[in-house]
């Protein structure tokens, strides 16, 4: 009867260390999860970017396009922003104060701070990197412009 009891008693214990354990590991998966949805970026995910200075970031677009959402990373000198889309020639034009983001194709350029960098997307073996779209799509240039 003695065994009994301590085995139910130290199933109990064990059952209540897990509980504590797996409750915290719970909690931050919803707090990323409830950051995505906020950010609008659940189902689109992040991508990596490095510029011609070797600068790198990671971008963010919005579930609907309407924003994206830029990480500063290695050698970056702007602040974490959401940017808002804007009216473009080409490709897919996203500003806020002192940061402007345009994407066409799979490459972008960003300026800020004054300057004006080329970015591409660095490689991720489990994800292609994002496509802004191609001048027959809206997005882009042309790359001949004088055969529009």
């Amino acid at each position: 009867m003695k065994k009994t009891i301590f085995l139910i008693v130290i199933l109990a214990a064990i059952a209540l260390v897990s509980w504590y354990v797996f409750r915290d590991s719970n909690i931050q998966v919803k707090t990323d999860d409830q950051a995505s949805q906020r950010l609008g970026t659940e189902d689109l995910g992040i991508y990596p970017y490095v510029c011609d200075n070797s600068m790198e970031f990671t971008m963010s677009p919005s579930s609907d396009m309407s924003s994206v959402h830029i990480v500063p990373g290695k050698g970056a000198k702007f602040p974490e922003a959401t940017l808002a889309k804007a009216p473009a020639a080409a490709g897919q034009k996203y500003e806020a104060v002192g940061i402007i983001f345009i994407g066409a194709g799979e490459g972008v350029t960003l300026t800020t701070g004054g300057k004006t960098y080329a970015c591409d997307p660095m490689p991720q073996p489990e994800r292609a990197p994002w496509n802004f779209g191609d001048a027959g799509e809206g997005g882009g240039s042309a790359p001949y412009p004088d055969l529009q």
